[in-house]
């Protein structure tokens, strides 16, 4: 009789104990499953785009363009979208740029880019992020020469964008002092304003929006 009791005990304690394991592995399941379920954003350069904003006569009336042909390496998938962009390199096509105006077009391949020293490339680096001050420091090539120029950094994940804002100086920053006297001529007519003054600016706008998806 005491033997059939002995039995019976242990039973009910290895069932109760199983029964223990299984909750307790319930209750991890989910844990593990949330761990590995974590979304990453990966780019979408379908979605993204690279403008620019150059200025002619002395009023610096603004003419707007991007280039459609542009390639991202080195953006990472990651949990956290400023994470994204650390160490991008963009390389953008010159013979992509676009305006609106076809004659435009031209005259900024053939008398500015074509005239700059190995510049059928404009590569951009993003050297460092400071996601505390909402900047990125970027690295532009162009004309055989290179210039750090911090960006303002727009981080919006609602809509998966990060959006940087800039300015470069293609005289002074670049050394492009022949290629827009080139320019300039070619435009002379269209660049001159109200006041008989005829005037290419060297600075430009520069805005990347880059998209991406979870």
């Amino acid at each position: 009789m005491k033997k059939f009791i002995l039995l019976g005990f242990i039973a009910i304690f290895t069932f109760t104990n199983c029964q223990n394991d299984d909750k307790k592995a319930k209750n991890e399941m989910p844990k593990q499953e949330k761990t590995n379920s974590k979304l990453v954003w990966t780019f979408n350069p379908d979605a993204s785009n690279i403008k620019w904003t150059g200025f002619k006569t002395t009023d610096k009336i603004g003419v707007h363009g991007e280039f459609k042909q542009f390639n991202i390496k080195g953006i990472n998938k990651d949990v956290s979208l400023v994470n994204t962009i650390q160490h991008a390199l963009v390389k953008v096509n010159i013979f992509s740029v676009f305006s609106g105006n076809e004659s435009r077009d031209k005259k900024l391949i053939a008398s500015l880019f074509q005239k700059m020293s190995s510049t059928d490339m404009i590569e951009g680096r993003v050297l460092k992020i400071d996601d505390k001050n909402h900047t990125a420091d970027v690295v532009f090539n162009m004309n055989a020469h290179e210039k750090k120029v911090t960006m303002s950094m727009n981080v919006d994940e609602s809509k998966g964008v990060i959006q940087l804002k800039g300015k470069i100086d293609l005289i002074k920053d670049f050394g492009a002092d022949e290629a827009m006297a080139i320019f300039h001529e070619a435009c002379k007519d269209k660049h001159t304003g109200k006041d008989g003054v005829s005037k290419t600016w060297s600075e430009v706008d520069i805005e990347a929006n880059l998209k991406f998806n979870k």
